[in-house]
């Protein structure tokens, strides 16, 4: 009974100490999100010397998406997708972009507490063979 009891306790404390935190929804994920550096040495050495350009993901209210990547060689890629191409499967957001002959499909989830929101994904790339590539990327409004 005591264990239960300091296990109840700490559970409470650690709540109140952190607070509460909640998995984003549908209407959790509308916004500007940006995504977070690696923070590896090369990126910081490269952002000391030109302005930081970091990926971009815009979700509207009707769930209409943007989303912006920029490389280091100076090009940038837009990819958007309609309302019809989002879907949620629980916390899970999947959203499909059509670019032919370039599919990428990201599948993101997020969570927020008293001062913080992550939006964290994983971005797949397909062409006509399939998949040929996926990074993760972590996003922040």
């Amino acid at each position: 009974m005591r264990r239960v009891t300091v296990l109840v306790f700490l559970l409470l404390v650690s709540s109140a100490a952190f607070g509460e935190s909640r998995t984003l929804g549908r209407d959790g994920v509308v916004g500007t999100w940006y995504a977070i550096p690696s923070g590896g040495l090369m990126d910081r050495i490269g952002r000391v010397f030109r302005e930081p350009r970091l990926d971009t993901l815009q979700i509207d209210k009707n769930l209409s998406v943007r989303f912006e990547r920029f490389f280091g060689d100076g090009q940038t890629q837009v990819l958007t997708a309609t309302p019809s191409a989002v879907q949620f499967q629980d916390d899970l957001m999947i959203v499909t972009f059509e670019r032919p002959p370039l599919r990428a499909r990201l599948v993101a989830t997020g969570w927020q507490s008293e001062g913080t929101r992550l939006l964290l994904g994983q971005l797949y790339l397909y062409d006509g063979d399939g998949l040929f590539n996926g990074y993760a990327i972590t996003f922040r409004p």
